[in-house]
């Protein structure tokens, strides 16, 4: 039998903390996960950092949650990071990708094609950039949900929406994110 009951955010707070990255998957849904924060401020990045697991942090980074975001100490997810391989993820590739994908979301939003067609831009040369520069990096930018935008909504399906010129850019930049080696499918968790 399977389980239709939707995903509670108190579940997805609980295995963030615990680091418990078999249950997360199935909750990362949760109403209000994206917007949650604690008693002391903290996002759910903020948990998975202390939790010390990279998988955890890894499908919260997933959800667009801002890894600069502050806790009320004005802290941020790497401040509280309790591992090495927390904070380089904090530190590298992921912990950047959440500003490229609010500029995409906001310019696809706006429906302006050159700006989002920028932010498409500007993320390729920050992972270039990277790629050049020797510094230890993972494939984990291969796995970051570019055509997810916002609370797990697929770029295409808001391009979708949008229409005109800037759906044309939003799916140009679907379609050059996944030829890059994204090894995550577009259906993949993030359907609505």
């Amino acid at each position: 039998m399977t389980n239709t009951a939707t995903p509670t955010l108190e579940a997805l707070i609980t295995a963030v903390a615990a680091g418990d990255t078999r249950a997360i998957p199935g909750l990362r849904t949760a109403p209000g996960a994206r917007t949650f924060r604690d008693e002391q401020g903290r996002t759910l990045v903020h948990l998975a950092a202390i939790s010390g697991s990279t998988d955890a942090l890894n499908e919260m980074l997933m959800l667009n949650i801002d890894p600069t975001a502050t806790d009320n100490d004005g802290k941020t997810a790497l401040d509280l990071a309790s591992t090495d391989p927390v904070r380089g993820m904090l530190t590298g590739a992921p912990g950047h990708a959440h500003a490229h994908f609010v500029r995409m979301r906001e310019a696809l939003a706006a429906g302006d094609a050159d700006a989002l067609t920028q932010a498409h831009e500007d993320w390729d040369e920050y992972i270039e950039d990277l790629l050049d520069s020797g510094a230890a990096f993972e494939t984990w930018h291969w796995g970051i949900p570019g055509w997810s935008t916002w609370d797990g909504e697929l770029l295409r399906a808001m391009a979708t929406r949008v229409g005109g010129s800037a759906r044309n850019a939003a799916y140009g930049a679907v379609d050059a994110m996944r030829a890059s080696g994204s090894d995550r499918d577009e259906d993949e968790d993030f359907d609505e």
